[in-house]
C-alpha cells in the first residue's frame, strides 16, 4: 500500500479553530436534546408504571445515560480547553478592540456605557472622534449622520458650529463579515 496524500484544505488557522468550537456548541445541543427526552421517558414511567419495578430499571437506564453523558462532557470540555488562550493573528474578530479618543480633549469627553453603547458629552469646539481598534479593521457609518458632521478614514469630524441643542445616535459598524460588532454614539451638550 502507498501512503496517503494530504492536501492542504485552505482553511485558515482561525477558521479551523471557529469549526472547532462550533462543533463542540452542536454536540451540546445535542446531548440537551437526548438528556430532555429522558426526562420525557422518566415523566411518562411515572404515569404509565404499574410497579417500582418497572420505575427501577427506567431510573437505571436514565442513570446510564446520565453517566455516559458525564463522560461525554469531560473530553468536550478538554477539547475546548486547548482553545482558552488562543488568539489567532490574522483573525481581527478574536483580537478587535475598539478605543475612541477625541483629537481636541477640551472639545468633550467620551464615555463607554453598556453594550456597545458611547456618550460623547460636546461643547461648541471642534474634535475629531478617532476610532482607534487593534488590529485596525474597518469601521462603517450604517446610520445618517447629523448635518454637518461627516466619517472618513475611522474618524468622526465635528465641526466647532455643530448644533448640540438636540441630542443624536449614530451607529456604526466595526469589522466585517463575521467578525464585525455594532457599536452606537450618543450625543449630549455640556
Amino acid at each position: 500500500m502507498s501512503m496517503p496524500i494530504i492536501k492542504p484544505s485552505g482553511v485558515t488557522r482561525c477558521e479551523s479553530v471557529t469549526d472547532i468550537i462550533e462543533s463542540v456548541a452542536l454536540q451540546q445541543t445535542g446531548l440537551s436534546h437526548i438528556l430532555n427526552a429522558k426526562g420525557e421517558k422518566i415523566q411518562a414511567a411515572l404515569k404509565t408504571a404499574k410497579t417500582t419495578d418497572e420505575l427501577l430499571k427506567v431510573n437505571d437506564s436514565v442513570k446510564s445515560m446520565v453517566n455516559s453523558i458525564t463522560r461525554l462532557e469531560t473530553i468536550l470540555q478538554g477539547k475546548l480547553e486547548l482553545f482558552n488562550n488562543c488568539i489567532c493573528d490574522t483573525c481581527p474578530c478574536v483580537t478587535s478592540k475598539l478605543n475612541l479618543t477625541l483629537s481636541n480633549p477640551e472639545a468633550g469627553k467620551i464615555t463607554e456605557e453598556e453594550n456597545n453603547t458611547y456618550l460623547f458629552t460636546g461643547t461648541k469646539l471642534a474634535t475629531n472622534i478617532i476610532f482607534e481598534t487593534e488590529p485596525q479593521v474597518l469601521v462603517a457609518s450604517t446610520s445618517p449622520l447629523p448635518k454637518g458632521i461627516t466619517f472618513e478614514n475611522n474618524e468622526l469630524i465635528i465641526p466647532a458650529d455643530f448644533d448640540f441643542s438636540q441630542s443624536y445616535n449614530m451607529t456604526f459598524m466595526v469589522g466585517t463579515d463575521a467578525c464585525k460588532y455594532e457599536i452606537t454614539i450618543n450625543t449630549a451638550i455640556i
